[in-house]
């Protein structure tokens, strides 16, 4: 991703398989995104972008990618393994992150199930995942068909 292309992402905004958060995420939101993400198609998290939709960058890269990769980890059951590419914009780097979809549903570490709305991630009830959930039906993880 250039610079051109990262500008047209964030005036485009948010949607089903893109989502962007500033440096400072607390590990349950970024959980969320991931699994979220790994639910669905797979994404894009864009780490660096503020909500007025600027591009603020962010600061230390090599921890950030430890800590993206950390959370993604340990917060999932399966654990999801990610990679985290900085790309630079006007000298300021941005971490974008691509969790891919998987066939088996992934949840969050206290066993939440979340999955893409449009521009959110949603998570399941227990009245939703045992079945009126449709494109989850059959992909609980780990004998969890509730």
């Amino acid at each position: 991703m250039n610079s051109e292309e990262l500008e047209q992402r964030v005036a485009n905004w948010e949607n089903l398989h893109t989502e962007f958060k500033l440096e400072a995420i607390h590990p349950d939101d970024l959980s969320a995104a991931i699994v979220g993400f790994a639910n669905a198609e797979g994404g894009e998290l864009i780490i660096g972008v503020s909500n007025d939709k600027q591009i603020v960058g962010v600061g230390d890269t090599d921890r950030l990618a430890q800590y993206v990769d950390s959370v993604a980890f340990n917060n999932s059951r399966p654990p999801i393994s990610t990679v985290l590419e900085i790309v630079k914009y006007q000298r300021r780097p941005v971490g974008r992150s691509h969790p891919k979809g998987r066939s088996t549903a992934i949840f969050d570490k206290p066993r939440r199930l979340f999955y893409r709305r449009g521009t959110n991630n949603r998570h399941t009830g227990s009245a939703e995942s045992s079945g009126r959930n449709a494109p989850l039906r059959g992909r609980c993880y780990g004998g969890d068909r509730r």
